[in-house]
């Protein structure tokens, strides 16, 4: 693979239905792989207009794209999708440290149809950090709860469910699996470790259980909306 491709896995999260928006401008750019999910956000009614996540269905668009591409991709997605504006969307990028033989093919297939040139500038921009917390469906908004307490105002809830668990049981000769809740919260890098710390204690304390919570480095932030439209 093209070194200068610096493939990296970008998220975007909008309001439910501008998912096809995002495919849209990643498809005019020439971005191959793209995934679309189904979340919905935690913002509760009094922050809703602070941060992006008024709208409690959210589509999840998942994209690998070449580094050297997100200098012209986020600002279209920031400007035609207004990311600027509360409740419009928000858009980050996770590196990679590895890729199959598949994907990269088709980056390097991807890489004749552009100008591709180094990206430098937005190699060392990673100050945000992806808080990502797994707990029961009926927790996650005890972990919000300890988000909001130490400053965050916003995320974003999957919806998943555990396999080839102990935990599966049979009822009326139906296997029935615990569904989980993957909540994600992008947060700057100095306040990471006290937002962890809080949503660790509080599900200590109201659970008894200690849960999974963790943080990946992410970059290329956009649509972090600090003010109501």
């Amino acid at each position: 693979m093209d070194a200068r491709l610096n493939l990296k896995w970008l998220i975007s999260i909008v309001p439910r239905g501008r998912g096809n928006a995002v495919a849209q401008i990643c498809n005019e750019n020439h971005i191959a792989v793209q995934l679309l999910a189904q979340a919905r956000g935690t913002a509760s009614s009094d922050i809703q207009l602070v941060l992006g996540l008024g709208e409690p269905g959210k589509d999840m668009v998942m994209s690998l794209v070449p580094g050297a591409v997100l200098p012209r991709l986020l600002p279209a997605l920031r400007e035609q999708l207004e990311f600027s504006k509360a409740g419009h969307g928000i858009a980050f990028t996770i590196p990679l440290s590895g890729i199959s033989v598949a994907a990269s093919r088709r980056a390097t297939e991807l890489s004749a149809h552009l100008d591709i040139k180094e990206d430098t500038a937005m190699q060392n921009s990673i100050d945000h950090d992806l808080i990502v917390a797994v707990v029961d469906s009926d927790n996650s908004d005890i972990v919000f709860d300890a988000a909001k307490e130490a400053g965050c105002r916003g995320g974003t809830i999957v919806r998943a469910r555990e396999v080839a668990t102990e935990e599966a049981r049979k009822i009326f000769g139906l296997t029935i699996l615990p569904e989980k809740e993957i909540v994600m919260i992008v947060v700057s890098r100095a306040e990471k470790q006290a937002i962890l710390k809080a949503i660790c204690n509080k599900i200590l304390s109201e659970t008894g259980e200690h849960g999974v919570v963790f943080s990946l480095p992410v970059a290329d932030v956009v649509g972090l909306a600090e003010k109501p439209m």
